[in-house]
């Protein structure tokens, strides 16, 4: 039998990689590498170097998405235990989740116009900063091609994830509000897995954050499509 062809395949060298780029991160101290990044890398060699179909590895690999909802569930447990924070700070919130969104959307349009991209790849660019559920929906709604929407939002998280310490040590950034609003903000869930490292405080703040910059984007992406 070809184990290459089980499910078991895609499953057993989902969590092995994950786990050699969590332990790559903690051994040598890097903190901007996610195990995200460091495990795709080491899925697409084994894949290109054995010569195996990705649709093989996607066979197992789908099964995992699966957990992908109760994990996302247990983002509660910071937000339930800083509700007080949350609750003292949602104008501050609402408003730095506003300014996000809509900046980072303006900033990428216009960089997309300067270089000449062409308004397909601008529209799928467009929902790059909400969580993947959202952005997909959004991404099929303004006519985009969802596959790239995909891809920008995960570049988007591994930046935020990798970049973001390192921008509030540059900056002197070190109010925890300030903190989860522009990780969660601008880099959805994997913003929130960097906030949830800095702080339980920062984790549920970038938690809520991904709520309403989605909801937002909802409203802002439409307008502004309306408007290229």
């Amino acid at each position: 039998m070809n184990i290459f062809a089980t499910q078991n395949f895609g499953i057993f060298l989902t969590v092995v990689t994950f786990v050699i780029g969590y332990e790559i991160q903690t051994k040598l101290k890097l903190k901007f590498l996610s195990p995200m990044v460091t495990s795709a890398v080491l899925i697409i060699g084994i894949l290109l170097i054995f010569k195996i179909p990705y649709s093989n590895y996607k066979n197992g690999a789908d099964i995992l998405t699966y957990f992908v909802a109760p994990a996302t569930v247990v983002l509660a447990v910071p937000l339930y235990k800083n509700i007080e924070v949350v609750k003292k700070y949602f104008v501050p919130i609402f408003i730095g989740c506003l300014i996000g969104i809509t900046v980072g959307i303006l900033v990428g349009v216009v960089l997309c116009n300067i270089f000449g991209i062409n308004k397909e790849i601008i529209l799928s660019m467009l929902p790059k900063s909400v969580t993947s559920a959202i952005g997909y929906e959004i991404s099929k709604k303004i006519g985009a091609i969802m596959e790239i929407t995909m891809v920008f939002i995960v570049i988007c998280g591994i930046i935020g994830y990798s970049t973001g310490e390192i921008i509030f040590k540059i900056f002197k950034i070190n109010n925890k509000v300030a903190k989860g609003v522009a990780l969660g903000s601008c880099s959805h869930v994997l913003g929130t897995a960097k906030a949830m490292e800095l702080g339980e405080v920062e984790g549920a703040i970038s938690t809520v954050s991904i709520s309403i910059s989605g909801v937002l984007a909802v409203v802002v992406i439409p307008f502004i499509v309306s408007l290229i």
